[in-house]
């Protein structure tokens, strides 16, 4: 498999910038793995508070073990963050996970055809 398909494949299934590691670019690399998962800690803070709050609904017997009323419960329960800053947090997500497949491809691509002219 050619360099350029497995940072494509790196960073597109294993971790956003993984592929960077493939083209030897690690500042780079350890630079959006950075910022991806800060941007993942805002959501799982949100999941773990609103898995709390419902946790303790079934505990206290308010809410029954339906799951179509737990998903129900789980959007009408307020979190931490509002839907405007989810959504912002995900579109960074989604824009940081496309720059760094394309980018670490590309670079990976260009490592390759200087390595042939050599």
């Amino acid at each position: 498999m050619q360099i350029q398909h497995k940072a494509l494949l790196y960073s597109a299934f294993i971790f956003p910038g993984s592929g960077y590691f493939l083209t030897k670019n690690k500042v780079l690399g350890s630079i959006f793995i950075l910022v991806t998962a800060l941007l993942f800690i805002p959501l799982l803070i949100e999941a773990n508070y609103k898995a709390q709050i419902i946790a303790q609904q079934i505990v206290y017997g308010d809410l029954s073990l339906n799951i179509l009323q737990i998903r129900e419960q789980i959007q009408q329960t307020p979190g931490l963050l509002s839907d405007r800053q989810i959504n912002f947090i995900y579109g960074g997500l989604l824009l940081l996970w496309s720059i760094g497949m394309l980018d670490s491809y590309r670079r990976a691509k260009r490592n390759s055809l200087q390595k042939n002219i050599d």
